[in-house]
C-alpha cells in the first residue's frame, strides 16, 4: 500500500514539475519613446536579436502572435503610444522561440493579460471563379519574392508564392480582410498591376488603350481566376483584458 501511494503521487506530479517553462531573453530593454515624430521605425527579429523601435504596443501584439491589426482589440493607447524593445536571446533561438520570448516579456513589462475569442467582421473571401484558376505553378525552388514587375512600378510580380500572400497584399487595396478561400496550396508566379490599379468604378478610356487600368476585381478575376466576394466571418481576435504602461529600464 505505501508503495501504492508513492506511484500515485508521482503521477499526479510529474505533470506538474515536468510542465515546459516559456522561453525567456537574456537581456530586454523596453523604453517608451517621447516624440516619435523624430524617429524611424522598424521591427526587426534576426540572428537571435530583437530589435524593435519606435514601435507601438499594437505593432508588438501583431509580430507575437503573428496577427493582423484587425484582430487586436485594446484600448486606444496601445496605437498611439510608442517603445522602444531591445532584447537577446539565449544560444541560437529561432524566430518562432524568439516570438514566444516577446509574448513573456510583454506579460512581464506590460502586466499584459489577454484571451481569444471569434468576432465576425466584414472580409472579402478569396475563392476560385466559376471558370476555374488560371495560375501557374513556380518551377524550382526559390524564396517567395513580390516587387515590381517593371521599372515603372506599374505591376508587381510574385513568384515562388502562396495564395495567402496575395489575401494578405490585396487587403492593403480593398479596405478590409482578405481571407483565403480558394483551397490552393501550391506556389506560384503571376503579376498583377498594383499599386495603380483602380478598386472599382468608371474610367473614360477604353479598355483597348495602352493606359486603360483594370479593377482590381476584375484584374483577380480575369488575369488569376480568382474572385473577391464580399461577407462576415468570423476571425480569431486577441482581446487585451489588462494593460499597463511599463517603466523605462
Amino acid at each position: 500500500m505505501p508503495t501504492k501511494r508513492i506511484l500515485i503521487a508521482l503521477a499526479i506530479l510529474l505533470p506538474i514539475t515536468g510542465a515546459a517553462q516559456p522561453p525567456v531573453f537574456e537581456v530586454a530593454s523596453v523604453r517608451p519613446v517621447l516624440d516619435p515624430r523624430l524617429r524611424g521605425s522598424h521591427a526587426r527579429v534576426e540572428n537571435g536579436r530583437l530589435d524593435f523601435s519606435n514601435v507601438t504596443l499594437e505593432t508588438c501584439l501583431m509580430r507575437a502572435w503573428r496577427l493582423q491589426d484587425y484582430q487586436v482589440a485594446g484600448p486606444a493607447w496601445i496605437r498611439t503610444e510608442h517603445f522602444a524593445i531591445i532584447a537577446r536571446a539565449p544560444g541560437r533561438a529561432t524566430e518562432e522561440q524568439i516570438l514566444l520570448m516577446l509574448q513573456a516579456l510583454l506579460a512581464d513589462r506590460f502586466r499584459l493579460a489577454t484571451h481569444h475569442e471569434a468576432r465576425p467582421i466584414n472580409v472579402y473571401a478569396l475563392v476560385v471563379s466559376g471558370s476555374g484558376p488560371k495560375l501557374t505553378e513556380a518551377k524550382g525552388r526559390g524564396a517567395t519574392f513580390v516587387g515590381p514587375a517593371d521599372p515603372d512600378n506599374r505591376e508587381t510580380a510574385f513568384r515562388w508564392a502562396p495564395i495567402w500572400q496575395l489575401a494578405f497584399r490585396l487587403r492593403r487595396y480593398v479596405g478590409r480582410p482578405v481571407i483565403d478561400e480558394t483551397g490552393l496550396t501550391g506556389l506560384y508566379d503571376f503579376k498583377l498591376p498594383f499599386p495603380v490599379m483602380r478598386l472599382s468604378g468608371p474610367q473614360d478610356l477604353p479598355a483597348t488603350d495602352p493606359d486603360y487600368v483594370p479593377s482590381l476585381f476584375t484584374s483577380v478575376k480575369e488575369r488569376l481566376g480568382l474572385e473577391l466576394k464580399a461577407k462576415k466571418a468570423p476571425v480569431d481576435v486577441l482581446v487585451v483584458d489588462r494593460v499597463e504602461r511599463p517603466t523605462a529600464n
